[in-house]
């Protein structure tokens, strides 16, 4: 029987997905891209930004974790 739901489900969405419009090209200056985050994403930000640093050029934290990484 939870085989049968899922096989509908998938069958449903597939169907859903299928309807949509195609997205539009987006015209992105990949010079600009950025980062940020509020909470847990303002945790997250900094290290994206870090990871990625090649390809983004700025990130912002609002309302995060403290980084204690500098602390001894």
């Amino acid at each position: 029987m939870e085989n049968l739901l899922l096989f509908l489900t998938l069958a449903v969405v597939g169907a859903a997905t299928a309807a949509l419009d195609p997205l539009p090209q987006l015209t992105i200056d990949v010079d600009t891209i950025t980062v940020s985050g509020y909470s847990g994403g303002a945790a997250f930000a900094p290290q994206f930004h870090v990871a990625y640093s090649a390809n983004i050029s700025g990130s912002g934290a609002w309302s995060g974790w403290p980084n204690l990484c500098v602390v001894k």
